[in-house]
């Protein structure tokens, strides 16, 4: 705000130019106080956020690129600009990689799990960080207030659903409902043999202590079912599905097809094959991931967390992070991939892209 100039005072006028001769060759120099007040904008508050506008993922989970100091190629512009890692980086390091990530269009980002032991956020590549709970809390609050909705992976990797109970005080504060809205109770990719029993579990832990949350799953790569073998031959596979589908809202669908493609440049055949899993065709479908959940091909369940006759959305999540973080593959086959899966119709992608994800009604 700027200060009013300062008042002449009241009484005769007087000529200066009388008054001080020289002064007729020397300008006036006005002099304007400017106050400047800074305010602090208050912290984004995601508690009223909906659903729906939480479901319109837009991410690039392990394939922008920023020069960390941390990561795979430490302080090249080359470097993987990691979320999930970026608590052991600098401020100032840290609010330049929120805005590099920004200025991509993303509005979703991963945030890996909280423990209470020390850890590494990736196969040892970056520091331990060893975050108190408030700490991990202030993190998530950071994501929200640059634009940035966390993706949160819960559970800690190779922990059981006991183990995951143990949480349950830490993300059962007040502040952390408010702030983990989207979550992913199982974690990163569990093993392929974790049993279907696990895997509702976890998921109903995550309803229970995070009921205001958008709930997720995330499974190995181009395995598409949430249980083992064991459970292939007593369930079927829509069967496993059906007994997670009302815990979860969506699916984030990882393919390893192009990374071990052979080149960096995505084949026609794995864009197809990627692409086609997203397809919506007309009923009774043709086996896409889109059918299954929309018109119950092959008795694949049409409910969801989202309510009754309400599909699970499917999201294609992972498909270049891999080659992208350990081979350093151009991150804009990355952005191609989730434009041409949005373009099939996927409900969003979190391993990069340009277009934008609309919000959808369930």
């Amino acid at each position: 705000m700027k200060a009013q100039p300062p008042r002449a005072p009241e009484g005769p006028t007087v000529n200066i130019r009388r008054q001080f001769p020289a002064a007729s060759a020397l300008a006036l120099a006005v002099v304007v106080v400017v106050v400047v007040v800074v305010v602090r904008a208050a912290p984004v508050d995601p508690a009223a956020v909906p659903l729906e506008e939480l479901a319109a993922i837009r991410g690039a989970m392990w394939t922008a690129r920023h020069p960390l100091q941390s990561g795979p190629r430490p302080g090249k512009p080359t470097n993987i600009l990691a979320l999930s890692a970026i608590a052991g980086e600098a401020p100032e390091v840290r609010e330049a990689a929120f805005r590099a990530y920004t200025s991509r269009g993303y509005t979703h980002g991963v945030a890996g799990a909280w423990q209470p032991q020390s850890y590494s956020p990736y196969h040892k590549v970056y520091p331990q960080q060893n975050l108190t709970f408030e700490q991990y809390l202030d993190l998530l609050q950071q994501f929200w207030d640059h634009g940035i909705k966390p993706v949160v992976f819960v559970k800690p990797d190779d922990w059981s659903c006991q183990q995951l109970e143990s949480l349950t005080p830490f993300y059962s504060q007040p502040r952390a409902q408010r702030l983990v809205r989207i979550a992913v109770p199982g974690g990163w990719e569990p093993n392929k043999d974790t049993s279907n029993a696990e895997w509702i579990c976890w998921l109903q832990w995550g309803r229970r202590v995070l009921p205001n949350a958008l709930s997720l799953l995330h499974m190995e790569a181009d395995v598409d079912v949430p249980g083992n073998h064991e459970d292939q031959k007593a369930l079927g596979i829509p069967g496993a599905w059906n007994r997670v589908a009302p815990f979860v809202h969506g699916y984030l669908v990882q393919n390893v097809g192009y990374v071990y493609g052979g080149s960096e440049t995505p084949s026609a055949e794995f864009i197809k094959n990627f692409t086609d899993q997203f397809r919506l065709n007309p009923r009774p479908g043709r086996g896409s991931l889109a059918d299954r959940f929309t018109w119950g091909y092959a008795h694949w369940p049409t409910s969801s967390a989202w309510g009754t006759g309400k599909r699970v959305r499917v999201y294609a999540a992972e498909y270049a992070a891999f080659a992208n973080f350990w081979w350093d593959w151009d991150e804009r086959y990355a952005r191609q991939l989730g434009d041409a899966a949005m373009a099939a119709g996927a409900d969003g992608y979190l391993d990069g892209g340009t277009v934008v994800v609309p919000v959808r009604r369930p």
